[in-house]
């Protein structure tokens, strides 16, 4: 199926259902959020007003610092949830039938054993700010198929010609790498500006370089 922004997700039946986001918070998942922190990474940025040698750098001006702060808190707080088109009110509602019940819980509360929901959503967010793009994989039971886990990947490199993933994330352990990945069990949520046609995302402050 196709979620809100275009990514592939499993599902029985395509045509009438989606992972959704409402626009209410969760107060009681916040207050039990972890604080784990996923790690910055650096890169070479730089504006039209000064050099920036790293993401940590770029932390150091008060407005981008706030700005990338707010959006990562907002995205941390925006519900995630499985939802299903219900013909009798003409609109998609959640699904917490079977297995859908346990997604649910994942997309809102804990989508693995060593992140919660709100740390996820939130790093996720300063993924697609400060790197160009967020990657999110869904890790199959390989016996019946369920989904088992929700992670977020700390590198991720796509291969058109194949419609693969060669990904990298921190789980049990310690970090795990996987290559030839379905796209279908990858969440690749790029940022706004792209120098590709729209498969990959470049960084804000990338991009305020070569513009």
């Amino acid at each position: 199926m196709l979620s809100p922004t275009g990514m592939r997700f499993r599902s029985e039946d395509a045509s009438s259902s989606r992972i959704g986001i409402t626009s209410e918070t969760n107060a009681e998942r916040m207050r039990k959020a972890d604080n784990e922190d996923d790690g910055k990474r650096s890169g070479d940025y730089e504006d039209n007003t000064q050099r920036i040698r790293s993401a940590m750098d770029a932390l150091k001006i008060s407005a981008y610092y706030h700005g990338v702060e707010l959006r990562a808190n907002i995205m941390g707080q925006l519900i995630w949830q499985y939802q299903t088109y219900d013909r009798q009110k003409d609109c998609f509602v959640e699904n917490n039938y079977g297995t859908n019940k346990q997604l649910n819980y994942m997309l809102k509360v804990r989508p693995n054993p060593i992140m919660s929901a709100f740390v996820m959503m939130q790093n996720l967010e300063l993924d697609v700010i400060q790197q160009g793009n967020g990657l999110l994989y869904l890790e199959y039971n390989r016996i019946d198929n369920t989904l088992q886990n929700i992670w977020l990947c700390t590198y991720g490199g796509y291969n058109q010609l194949d419609d693969t993933y060669t990904i990298t994330y921190n789980g049990v352990g310690g970090p795990h790498s996987l290559t030839n990945v379905p796209s279908s069990d990858v969440i690749h949520i790029r940022n706004t500006f792209s120098l590709d046609n729209g498969l990959t995302g470049i960084s804000t402050l990338q991009f305020m370089r070569t513009s």
